[in-house]
């Protein structure tokens, strides 16, 4: 297990290719906390600075009505966020293992959707709004919105030119012009695009369009 000074790791609860993430406590005040590490032993310059970006973002973006987080650490030769720990599960994990009621689905939409403006409020685009950025804990009935890796502030992302052919975020709810396959900027109703997808989800538990492959389900989507 992660030994981190100052912290006791309990879990891990996420192992990706970019980050792991951990659930702790801080050892002072026994804070439940969860640390987001950059999963890379010897990060480039590039990858320690982009996030740090995701911290600022990630901080500007927490709050009193939001998710809260702590502090930004050094790891070995890495970096970690430390973030406040709400107890809950991922929307995708809800979706797949509960039964929700109606009411239950209407009240999480309609608190996934606050969440969401007042992320836009602070102008920031989120970029990755899907299932498994949305944590909700069922028995205080809190809903946040997580990981701000490819999130931007609105006044840099104006100025923001996409790759064509490469997409950033997860594809299925990724809007067009987040594609590159579309020259139209990207802006806070990219997320509202992707917000529409996870609301189908949530209330179907299945996906609007239907593929081969991440490619064609896109395509079906413009049609």
């Amino acid at each position: 297990m992660t030994n981190l000074t100052g912290y006791k790791i309990t879990e891990m609860i996420y192992n990706g290719k970019h980050s792991i993430v951990y659930r702790g406590v801080r050892k002072e005040g026994s804070l439940p906390i969860v640390i987001k590490i950059l999963n890379e032993e010897y990060p480039s310059d590039q990858d320690l600075s982009f996030f740090k970006r995701e911290y600022e973002i990630t901080k500007k973006a927490s709050g009193e009505d939001s998710l809260l987080v702590y502090d930004l650490i050094s790891y070995d030769n890495t970096l970690g966020i430390v973030m406040e720990d709400m107890g809950g599960i991922p929307l995708s994990q809800a979706i797949l293992s509960m039964q929700l009621s109606l009411p239950e689905k209407l009240s999480l939409a309609i608190k996934i959707a606050n969440c969401l403006s007042l992320i836009h409020k602070k102008n920031i685009i989120h970029k990755d709004i899907n299932p498994s950025n949305i944590i909700w804990n069922r028995e205080t009935d809190r809903v946040e919105i997580i990981d701000y890796g490819i999130a931007v502030e609105l006044k840099r992302e104006m100025a923001y030119k996409m790759n064509l052919g490469f997409v950033e975020g997860s594809p299925k709810y990724c809007s067009p012009e987040q594609t590159g396959r579309i020259n139209r900027p990207v802006d806070s109703r990219s997320d509202l695009y992707s917000l529409g997808i996870t609301l189908y989800e949530l209330f179907t538990s299945q996906y609007p369009f239907t593929g081969k492959d991440d490619s064609e389900e896109f395509d079906e989507s413009r049609s």
